[in-house]
């Protein structure tokens, strides 16, 4: 099981330094679906940094880079007690790449790749590392949105 995107988190001290927490953060835009701060006289700007999000207990809950008000890049989602759920990756908006699940223990629950937001392959296990479902192969509708929109 490969479990590299774990040893790429960002720490809340970082997150903290250099980002921007969703508080001051919302859905705007035309169609509502780009992320977007206010400026001083509270006109929306399109948001382009690392959003982030805290639990009330004052752990990380998510962050995700944005760029133009568009997810691009890497989300990470956390379990209250800090450990890591997910670590999926966006591209315009659309899961795109691998996304890696994990257990609150820690154990890696499912791991999944996409294309276009299409789900082509996926393993998904149980606490103990045993596979309890696949899929190990895309389909040819599947195939084809890929080629349509990966």
């Amino acid at each position: 099981m490969e479990d590299e995107q774990i040893n790429k988190i960002l720490s809340k001290e970082y997150l903290l330094e250099h980002g921007t927490d969703f508080e001051y953060l919302a859905d705007g835009g035309k169609y509502g679906l780009e992320i977007v701060e206010f400026d001083k006289n509270n006109n929306e700007i399109v948001f382009t940094g690392l959003a982030y999000a805290l639990f009330d207990n004052g752990n990380v809950e998510m962050y995700m880079f944005v760029k133009d008000g568009i997810k691009q890049g890497t989300i990470v989602r956390f379990y209250p007690n800090g450990n890591v759920e997910s670590v999926s990756n966006m591209v315009d908006n659309v899961p795109e790449g691998k996304r890696i699940e994990y257990y609150e223990s820690g154990a890696i629950k499912t791991i999944e790749e996409r294309i276009g937001g299409f789900l082509m392959t996926f393993v998904t296990y149980d606490e103990n590392g045993n596979i309890i479902e696949e899929k190990k192969e895309p389909t040819d509708f599947d195939k084809m949105m890929a080629k349509k929109f990966g």
